[in-house]
């Protein structure tokens, strides 16, 4: 059964910590970011935020980034997290840049078990301060996609691709 709310907003570039958590079967109607919408504001200074351990499970908003939305003014620390039964109408991770920073570019333990991605990259950096900013290398260690299907891997304007103990099933 869905849970009609988002479960975790935090606002106010607070430092957040989100480990060893299971979130499921939330579903937000209005935007973004079902399991966790952060928001980082123009007058403080960044702060660190780092979601690692977690599972998430089947939770839905028909924005981008619709387990996790990140505004971000530093790069986010995400890794070692299960996403399972999700149905992508866009990407599950969105990262929205508010200043020029480092784009995410090493990808370390993502778990995907039975996920439509529907043609949709699992996480998407954006920064309106650098539209044009090119990927020299991506890199992906002991990421696992299980009993999915449409997941793109095209990668043809990166000038280098990694595959680590990655699974492909």
């Amino acid at each position: 059964e869905k849970a009609f709310s988002r479960a975790v907003f935090v606002g106010g570039s607070a430092a957040l910590v989100l480990n060893g958590n299971t979130i499921a079967n939330c579903s937000y109607k209005d935007g973004s970011g079902a399991a966790l919408y952060y928001e980082a504001i123009k007058n403080k200074p960044p702060e660190s935020v780092t979601v690692y351990f977690n599972t998430f499970i089947n939770n839905t908003s028909p924005g981008r980034g619709s387990e996790l939305f990140l505004r971000m003014r530093s790069s986010p620390q995400i890794y070692n997290c299960t996403f399972i039964n999700e149905d992508c109408k866009n990407e599950l991770i969105m990262i929205l840049f508010e200043v020029v920073a480092e784009f995410p570019d090493t990808y370390d333990s993502f778990y995907f078990k039975d996920c439509n991605f529907n043609n949709y990259f699992f996480i998407y950096a954006e920064n309106k301060y650098q539209p044009e900013y090119e990927y020299k290398e991506v890199s992906m260690f002991g990421v696992n996609f299980i009993s999915c299907k449409d997941f793109p891997l095209n990668f043809s304007d990166v000038h280098a691709i990694t595959f680590s103990e990655c699974v492909f099933e």
